[in-house]
């Protein structure tokens, strides 16, 4: 068959500088808590149901922003398969911040 063959999958870059590191820490914390971060101000500040309606608010704008971080920084021959947050900030600090 023509198209038995495995497609070449990039590895997640590993970052060498320490600044570097701590930007994509802060990215994937931005991406996996963010959402609950600000739903927990808006619910101090304002009340439960705020509280409730903000973080399905942030939740769907956050999932937004990894698309976008997601589209922006891996290969479009990998974009197909599945990433963690660490792996996406990695990526986008790696391709479009460039550290090296």
């Amino acid at each position: 068959m023509k198209h038995d063959f495995i497609p070449h999958i990039d590895p997640t870059p590993t970052l060498e500088k320490k600044e570097c590191r701590f930007f994509a820490f802060l990215l994937m914390l931005f991406l996996k808590f963010g959402a609950a971060f600000f739903a927990l101000i808006v619910w101090y500040l304002y009340g439960l149901y705020y509280g409730i309606s903000s973080f399905l608010v942030f939740y769907l704008v956050i999932g937004i922003i990894r698309s976008k971080l997601l589209h922006a920084s891996i290969p479009k021959l990998q974009q197909e398969y599945h990433y963690t947050d660490h792996a996406i900030a990695t990526w986008y600090v790696k391709r479009v911040v460039v550290c090296e």
